[in-house]
């Protein structure tokens, strides 16, 4: 809202957007899981939201029209639909009997910590770069920087697809 001069209801549109985008595409992810496997359900997600904080780093530059923050972000939030359940799916299907309860507290442990340190990190690097004299620019290229082995990570989830997928 700085660099483009919008107020709260532009904001507000943008995060509608993006938070239909999220649940459209967890309702997506849920009939394509059991087709596609949960590997590449989180390779869609991750790419999706990866291309999405690329775009972001459009929006740093004043002259780019801030109407394109509404299709970028739903681009991330779908992705984030996408490999959100997918995750949580993996994790409880590899859990042994009886051991689901352990593995919901676990999950819901590394979500709470996961967005915590995730916020924390990226606003500390969007708040220090333009004070070190690099220009928010950086901040996002350093975002990206550390989210590639995020990224890798949560595209390899759930390991081969089912074997009623052809591969080809």
């Amino acid at each position: 809202t700085d660099i483009h001069q919008r107020g709260s209801t532009f904001t507000g549109l943008v995060l509608t957007a993006a938070a239909m985008a999220w649940s459209s595409a967890a309702f997506l992810q849920a009939r394509l899981l059991p087709r596609l496997g949960a590997s590449r359900i989180a390779l869609m997600g991750v790419l999706g939201t990866a291309l999405a904080v690329a775009g972001l780093l459009l929006l740093v530059d004043p002259s780019v029209t801030p109407y394109l923050a509404l299709p970028i972000w739903a681009l991330g939030a779908a992705g984030m639909g996408m490999v959100y359940n997918t995750t949580s799916d993996s994790a409880l299907a590899a859990t042994g009997e009886g051991d689901s309860g352990a593995t919901g507290t676990a999950l819901g442990i590394s979500d709470s910590v996961g967005a915590a340190l995730g916020t924390g990190v990226a606003s500390g690097l969007l708040n220090a770069a333009p004070s070190l004299g690099v220009g928010l620019t950086w901040g996002w290229m350093a975002l990206l920087v550390l989210a590639v082995p995020m990224a890798v990570g949560a595209s390899r989830l759930g390991g081969r697809p089912p074997s009623s997928v052809q591969v080809s």
